[in-house]
């Protein structure tokens, strides 16, 4: 059920405000009328990626590695931080 609400945000953030809101604006502002608008797409979700992302995030979480809102969970999980240099 969520990766049907994931894919309908998807498709509204895409369809509606990149394209028919931004692009077509971009494009009527900056260029001659007639010009084609290019379509923005944000890719294709990695259902598996996605879940052993989460998990990762879950179990450093857990184990005391990083906290709950750490800075983005290090700036999703570039990691380091904290004290850099730390060991």
């Amino acid at each position: 059920m969520l990766g049907f609400y994931l894919r309908k945000i998807q498709r509204d953030l895409e369809e509606t405000v990149m394209n028919a809101q931004l692009l077509t604006r971009l494009v009527a502002y900056n260029f001659p009328a007639g010009t084609p608008v290019p379509t923005f797409h944000l890719g294709e979700r990695d259902d598996v990626r996605l879940a052993t992302t989460g998990k990762l995030i879950t179990d450093l979480v857990a184990g005391n590695v990083v906290a709950p809102g750490e800075p983005w969970i290090r700036s999703y999980l570039g990691l380091p931080e904290v004290g850099a240099g730390a060991v």
